[in-house]
């Protein structure tokens, strides 16, 4: 079943971070009570949305739906690259890139002795989990029938499990916090992370797989998921201020960073 990668991925993302939850309790660890309360804040998290937050929302849901306007074309264009209706040979190729920016950022950070990497890896886990979880259950309560599958593409609750795309759900959660623990001049290492997401979008189209509006759906939620994951990390590891003094010619912006 093509449902099934992303139960898998899910599962061995909640295997990793239990793991790392019960092993010795390092700076940048969270314990297993860290992480249900981060699930159970992201479940709310709606319910705390400020102004911003809903503009951004509503900012998704506007290109989900002009997406959807185009899903038609977009499945024409794809539909000579279809796999059988059911199946999705590419499923772990296009899983593959993702996961190994994942585990590569956790092992370098654990093999390096380097904190900061190893919290990224730890949060990308986290977020892909959180991402997954998330995408699974969007899939079972709008049941959406996937391009392959049918040639209309308003089979909502119909059985299927096409909307959104957990791949690329997954693949932009991660690949947001690898960009949010990046410096902002090291744009190379946040290209390297968008682009490997973006790829992943592409190759769930090329399978026609998914429709285009299941690829904006997922995007969406998996940036915000990312987003969510690093706003936690970022609270729960250091605390930040700062203080904008200014001078003659301009102003001076300080910033302390305490380590709890």
């Amino acid at each position: 079943m093509i449902f099934d990668i992303a139960r898998g991925t899910v599962r061995a993302a909640l295997f990793s971070l239990t793991i790392l939850a019960l092993t010795s309790r390092p700076s940048w660890a969270k314990s297993a009570g860290d992480y249900a309360i981060d699930a159970r804040d992201y479940a709310l998290a709606p319910l705390h949305w400020t102004e911003r937050d809903w503009q951004w929302a509503a900012g998704a849901a506007a290109a989900v739906a002009t997406a959807y306007s185009f899903d038609g074309r977009t499945r024409d264009h794809f539909v000579s690259g279809s796999v059988p209706a059911g199946t999705d040979p590419h499923q772990w190729r296009d899983a593959a890139p993702i996961a190994a920016l994942t585990v590569g950022t956790l092992a370098v950070g654990l093999l390096r002795h380097d904190t900061e990497s190893t919290r990224s890896g730890a949060n990308m886990l986290e977020a892909v989990a959180l991402g997954g979880l998330s995408s699974i259950v969007l899939k079972t309560v709008t049941g959406r029938e996937r391009p392959n599958e049918t040639a209309d593409r308003s089979q909502f609750r119909s059985g299927g499990d096409g909307f959104p795309s957990a791949h690329v759900t997954m693949a932009f959660a991660a690949a947001q916090v690898f960009a949010d623990s990046m410096p902002r001049e090291q744009w190379g290492w946040r290209a390297l992370g968008y682009g490997l997401a973006a790829a992943t979008a592409y190759a769930r189209l090329d399978s026609n797989v998914h429709w285009g509006s299941d690829i904006v759906a997922g995007a969406s939620l998996g940036i915000a998921t990312g987003r969510f994951v690093s706003g936690r990390g970022a609270t729960s590891s250091k605390r930040v201020s700062m203080w904008l003094v200014p001078l003659d010619h301009g102003a001076l912006l300080t910033v302390n960073v305490n380590q709890p």
